[in-house]
């Protein structure tokens, strides 16, 4: 854009994002899930103190075993097919994230129930699922045909590639809201698509995917009044706009984006008075990480009583108990 002298006004297409009629608050629990984003975005959540669950069941990318996950999760449900994998030297389930395996078969099974009867609980009282779209490209088991959620690192010959139909996608999410709203009429979803790029497809069917996923969440908001949308991978792709803003590996993006996106995300989904508490928590925090020349010296107990004041005045709009006991716990070593 230009201006009436012909100089240039804008650089970059910087996106507006609308705030939520109902801002995201430390009185709403939120359960974040989905791809390694969302493990970014509810790290980033967790260290402001939010009441956050992130990715209780594993990061998964597609989002059919994502649904699936969650909706065994509200359905009591946590049967699934283990099976030992001697490359792994460890038990697994192709529907499950390698997080829960483990060499003894007794101990996965009661990582996978406590994971599940734990998701369940938190969605049926959650003021706020976010989920984190990776891809729309999906491996599917030969032998059974049942899309997987982890490969395990088994050889590729073991599976098919598919690209699931927006119409598949839309039915999974639209069948796990109806139960999700039905026991917890008052929860509130914001979708997003990972601006994570899934280059292994190659970037043209990248595209493809990544526009299907888009394609799903706009039905969503569109069906449904209280689902809503936050365009990170708009903002990744067409405001930052450039492969400075990604990593190494040209396909996360920087902690420069990542902060980026975070500070559009709490505009959009915060209000004043929450960002605040948010920014005196991270404060605290990053004080806290503090590492002093004298651990003894009279100069650093003023500074823990005065990081106690703030965690105690802080303490009662935002819970701070776990801050509170380590302070407690410095100065009382410090005086003996």
């Amino acid at each position: 854009m230009k201006n009436q002298k012909g100089c240039m006004k804008h650089f970059r297409t910087e996106i507006s994002i609308p705030p939520l009629s109902h801002p995201v608050s430390y009185a709403t629990p939120v359960l974040a899930c989905g791809s390694c984003f969302a493990d970014r975005m509810g790290l980033r959540l967790e260290a402001r103190k939010f009441p956050v669950k992130v990715n209780p069941l594993g990061i998964i990318y597609n989002p059919v075993s994502l649904t699936e996950g969650l909706r065994m999760a509200l359905e009591g449900r946590t049967e699934t097919r283990i099976e030992f994998a001697p490359h792994l030297h460890a038990y697994h389930s192709f529907h499950l994230h390698s997080r829960f395996n483990h060499p003894d078969r007794a101990m996965m099974e009661a990582g996978v129930n406590q994971a599940f009867e734990e998701t369940g609980q938190y969605l049926r009282q959650a003021g706020w699922l976010f989920v984190t779209l990776g891809t729309a490209w999906v491996f599917r088991e030969k032998e059974s045909g049942e899309i997987v959620a982890n490969c395990h690192k088994y050889p590729s010959e073991r599976f098919t590639k598919d690209l699931l139909s927006p119409a598949v996608i839309l039915d999974s999410f639209l069948s796990f809201f109806r139960l999700l709203f039905a026991q917890n009429p008052h929860i509130r979803v914001l979708m997003t698509v990972s601006p994570v790029r899934h280059i292994k497809e190659g970037l043209s069917l990248n595209s493809v995917s990544k526009a299907t996923l888009r394609l799903v969440c706009h039905q969503l908001v569109q069906a449904l009044e209280n689902v809503h949308y936050f365009p990170a991978y708009e903002i990744m792709s067409d405001d930052l706009r450039d492969y400075r803003f990604y990593g190494a590996d040209m396909i996360h993006p920087s902690d420069v984006a990542e902060d980026y996106i975070w500070e559009k995300f709490a505009d959009a989904c915060f209000s004043a008075q929450t960002r605040t508490l948010a920014e005196q928590a991270e404060k605290i925090k990053r004080e806290m990480a503090h590492r002093p020349m004298n651990p003894d010296s009279p100069e650093y107990i003023k500074f823990l009583e005065r990081l106690l004041e703030k965690a105690n005045l802080l303490h009662t709009s935002v819970d701070c108990t776990e801050e509170i006991q380590h302070i407690r716990g410095e100065l009382s070593k410090i005086r003996g």
